[in-house]
């Protein structure tokens, strides 16, 4: 089998066998016709039974001092994921993947987040707007729709894509909770602990429900359709920039800020990675170096030495 017909296979089975996500997909292909476009150097038509190791180690290194470590890893993933498939679909019978110790060293980088007396100003000037409109103007709707996906980012950590893809079933705004389906079709729910934010989507949703017959998306654009995730991003850098906040914030910063807050408050790094969505806790651990004062004063409260008197 030539590694083009391969390759489309291989993310035609991604999308009906697996259902992973467009996104999901796309990058799989874009990382993958890299490779290919790299093998025509070897072979215009080269069939997977011919890849080797070598090919693979040449190719990883060509682009070692392109890309960041981050995305050389996950187009090495991508390549391992196609060979495991084509092997457990008796497509090759040797898989050269197996004999490949690959391993990048990634730097530790602090995600950025979006200090509380920022998100405060936010807040406090987009609240400001609302109150100089009055219903039923479309900027005082505009300004609550606005204030909702905000509120939601910080209040609940939820991604950019799974604000925009969240349904009105999957809110309950008598209990407080948003049922969220994350990377790998991970359900979680999440409670929204705030009354205020209960309230403003509260308004919100009751607008929606008389301004939309047919409604299954909980944010909506002008057009009654899906707010989608470019939408939300421009959102917040206008918001940002109209109260005045000088760093740039993209909606993941809120992610991170209230990661950040949930730990400074004192809740337990497996509490954060359940509402965060992280299947590993890994992932999450990155917090406790963003907070080390944190993790210093938890040592201290439930340290084995305090319960022993002094002897001096």
């Amino acid at each position: 089998m030539l590694l083009i017909s391969a390759i489309r296979e291989f993310t035609s089975f991604c999308a009906t066998e697996k259902g992973l996500s467009n996104k999901t997909i796309n990058a799989y292909r874009t990382d993958l016709n890299q490779f290919l476009s790299f093998t025509h150097t070897f072979d215009a038509e080269l069939h997977v039974h011919n890849l080797d190791k070598e090919i693979i180690l040449s190719y990883l290194s060509s682009i070692s001092d392109i890309y960041k470590p981050q995305s050389i890893t996950r187009k090495y993933a991508s390549i391992r994921a196609l060979f495991n498939y084509i092997e457990y679909e008796d497509i090759i019978s040797h898989n050269p993947i197996r004999k490949i110790r690959f391993q990048v060293r990634k730097p530790r980088t602090l995600p950025r987040d979006i200090p509380s007396h920022e998100v405060h100003k936010l807040l406090t000037h987009l609240y400001d707007r609302l109150h100089s409109h009055t219903p039923p103007s479309s900027a005082y709707y505009n300004y609550i729709r606005d204030i909702c996906a905000i509120e939601l980012l910080y209040s609940t950590g939820i991604r950019v894509s799974e604000l925009s893809h969240a349904r009105r079933a999957d809110i309950d705004l008598q209990q407080g909770f948003i049922r969220v389906l994350g990377k790998g079709q991970r359900e979680r729910v999440i409670p929204i602990c705030c009354a205020q934010v209960v309230d403003i989507l509260q308004i919100y949703d009751s607008h929606a429900a008389s301004a939309c017959n047919d409604r299954t998306w909980f944010l909506l654009n002008r057009s009654g359709r899906r707010l989608s995730e470019q939408s939300i991003r421009n959102i917040v850098s206008k918001h940002c920039r109209s109260a005045g906040i000088d760093q740039h914030v993209t909606p993941h910063m809120f992610r991170h800020a209230c990661a950040t807050q949930l730990l400074r408050n004192g809740m337990d790094i497996r509490g954060i990675q359940a509402v965060l969505g992280h299947s590993s806790i890994t992932t999450t651990q990155i917090y406790t170096h963003f907070c080390p004062l944190t993790q210093r004063q938890s040592i201290e409260l439930c340290h084995p030495r305090r319960a022993i008197p002094a002897h001096l």
